[in-house]
């Protein structure tokens, strides 16, 4: 009778792992492969003892491999059963830890704990750039430091990690009568702080708002009519993207959608107030990619950042009409077509089935020249949405983003991958490293 669960690893690095040396002490399962090699993906299953004479803070378990890069780098991948010292969580938590030696980065010496999640995977991604290699972290530059791999590569051709309703952080402020943190903020930091975690997509809901202010939005129209609020101020949107290229040479998407004016029963955006967001756009972005191309996702990654970074904006709503600002920098709907339909549905194993089928079959669904954006995120039903109800988004978030990495990885190929995989409450590298490891796998195979 054990617990169990997986360990996942991608191997996006150009280096050989051997296995050296393998324990285990009350582990039912525990055996990791020989070897792993550049652009593999291995998934292990693990299961911890729970017998009845078990005494579980005494399980143990190493397995360590070793790379052939030049500072024969050790990977030790560890498990371990602690009781916290946490008097409201009196029972035994299991947990796997990675821990680095002579590591070719400042990650040296470390120790990264991965947890355990019961019939899910906990993932070590190993991704290299400019001679340093990354445990589950990613340089900041991370697109420009690997563009010898993705510079000759288009949109359509690489992995970017994007964010879902990424305004709705820290700024989140209630707007309805039933708008709380749980049903309407999205995001754990910032614009900025999200930049830092390696997001490139962002997902931003202009809003007119609190008396005619540009703002972050996250609303929609239910049973009890439109609900939601406001987050992070656009002007503050655009200081984060600027202060970020100042000192990074990277690509950053900014996509605007599902825009409404909340001041005036939370109507469509009129031309002139269109406008008015384009010019403040325009006039504030530095680095605005403007040359008018008909099809953004043809374009190579190093012509838009091999000589500086680029901000590309793409106004994706029906009724915006932008006349001279698609020749300034605000690209329409048409220049960049993106599948993206999410699921609708706040039970995890719909949304896993519905959006890898939809990755599998979507070129099907959707013939022509387009990106695929993977949305993986659960959504509340109305009546759940009502706090009280359903679980919130941070709940939900973290229950449906441990499986990212189980339920994709069986159906990645060179031909079938996500361009865009969006998610809420991205909180740490994860998804960078994951879209590194794809870039750096589609490249090897």
């Amino acid at each position: 009778m054990g617990w169990g669960g997986c360990v996942g690893i991608m191997n996006a690095s150009p280096f050989i792992w051997t296995q050296t040396s393998q324990s285990s002490y009350q582990m039912n399962s525990w055996s990791f492969p020989g070897s792993i090699d550049p652009g593999q993906l291995s998934t292990t299953y693990i299961e911890f003892d729970q017998g009845i004479f078990t005494t579980e803070t005494d399980t143990s378990a190493v397995v360590a491999f070793q790379l052939n890069n030049p500072s024969s780098t050790e990977i030790q991948i560890h498990s371990e059963v602690y009781r916290p010292e946490d008097l409201d969580n009196p029972g035994n938590v299991q947990n796997i830890y990675v821990q680095l030696n002579n590591f070719p980065s400042d990650q040296n010496g470390q120790r990264i704990d991965l947890g355990f999640n019961h019939d899910q995977c906990v993932t070590l991604y190993l991704t290299s750039a400019t001679d340093s290699l990354y445990a589950n972290s990613a340089p900041v530059n991370w697109m420009h430091a690997t563009l010898d791999l993705i510079g000759d590569k288009t949109l359509r051709q690489i992995a970017l990690p994007g964010a879902h309703d990424a305004g709705m952080g820290p700024d989140f402020m209630s707007g309805t009568a039933f708008s709380v943190a749980d049903n309407t903020k999205t995001q754990a930091t910032t614009i900025g702080g999200q930049l830092l975690q390696g997001i490139r997509w962002f997902d931003i809901r202009p809003v007119m708002g609190d008396g005619g202010q540009w703002l972050s939005g996250h609303y929609s129209d239910g049973f009890a009519g439109w609900q939601g609020g406001n987050g992070e101020p656009i002007s503050r949107v655009i200081s984060d993207v600027n202060d970020f290229l100042s000192q990074n040479q990277e690509l950053v998407i900014l996509e605007l959608s599902h825009s409404i004016n909340s001041d005036d029963s939370y109507r469509s955006l009129n031309i002139a107030e269109w406008n008015a967001l384009f010019d403040m756009l325009v006039g504030n972005i530095s680095h605005l990619y403007t040359n008018p191309v008909a099809d953004l996702s043809t374009i190579p990654i190093r012509d838009f950042i091999g000589s500086g970074p680029a901000v590309v904006v793409v106004a994706r709503d029906d009724d915006s009409v932008l006349g001279d600002y698609a020749n300034h920098g605000i690209h329409p709907s048409s220049s960049y077509r993106v599948f993206n339909k999410y699921s609708e549905s706040a039970k995890p194993d719909y949304v896993v089935s519905d959006q890898i089928s939809k990755l599998q079959n979507w070129k099907t669904l959707e013939p022509g020249d387009n990106a695929f954006l993977l949305s993986w995120t659960e959504t509340e039903s109305s009546v759940n949405a009502v706090p009280g109800f359903g679980e919130g988004n941070k709940a939900n978030a973290r229950e449906i983003n441990v499986r990212l990495f189980g339920s994709l990885v069986p159906v990645l190929t060179k031909e079938v991958f996500p361009n865009i995989i969006i998610e809420d409450y991205v909180e740490r590298k994860d998804l960078a490293s994951l879209a590194m490891g794809i870039n750096f796998r589609n490249h090897a195979l």
